[in-house]
């Protein structure tokens, strides 16, 4: 009589253990919350460009976790440009019940853009989506959960400006040298504004 009733208490802690260890199981995902807070453009050229998304962690945990890494796929016009998964040197801390703002810049270079996806060449923007998943991890750099994320946008598409000499006139020529006066005609294919920082020029007569 006694055997049973030390095993049913057995067994009834035991289902008890498991039922606390369930739902005291943290949910790192509803725990950890990612929104995006900008895009911005930086180091536009006739190579590429670097597009960054800002992103806004927030902890809502009474943990501290600390962001380990991250891994995703760069998608432009629907193709794949970039693949890629990354372990951070240095970990990130997020305390509890804080937020903090990472920088997750993508850098994009015209030729291996057009090799991977041809049809953006002449176009003056090209959408993209980034997609992944950061790595959160305790102190001891230890993985506790992947948090995905996924965010769209778009970019430009450089074209180079083109110069025409619209107007010459040779006031006067002699050994010496030359008075010229000549007008240029920018055009700019580019949806975005461009400024003319400097020119360079060459003049070959005969």
């Amino acid at each position: 009589m006694m055997t049973k009733r030390v095993t049913r208490n057995i067994l009834f802690c035991l289902s008890l253990f498991f039922i606390l260890g369930i739902y005291g199981r943290t949910d790192i995902k509803k725990d950890i919350l990612v929104d995006l807070d900008s895009r911005i453009i930086k180091d536009l050229s006739p190579e590429g460009l670097t597009l960054t998304f800002y992103l806004k962690i927030k902890n809502n945990s009474t943990k501290n976790y600390y962001l380990a890494g991250y891994s995703y796929r760069f998608i432009v016009e629907q193709a794949e440009y970039v693949k890629l998964t990354t372990q951070l040197d240095d970990l990130i801390s997020l305390p509890a019940q804080q937020q903090i703002f990472i920088a997750w810049p993508v850098k994009i270079t015209y030729t291996h853009l057009f090799h991977s996806v041809p049809s953006v060449k002449k176009q003056l923007k090209a959408v993209c989506y980034l997609s992944g998943e950061l790595f959160l991890a305790n102190q001891k750099g230890k993985i506790k959960g992947k948090i995905p994320v996924a965010f769209s946008g778009e970019f430009p598409i450089f074209k180079k400006p083109e110069a025409q000499i619209s107007r010459l006139k040779i006031n006067q020529m002699s050994i010496g040298g030359a008075d010229i006066d000549f007008r240029v005609k920018f055009s700019n294919p580019n949806g975005f504004e461009l400024f003319v920082d400097r020119i360079k020029y060459q003049i070959k007569i005969g």
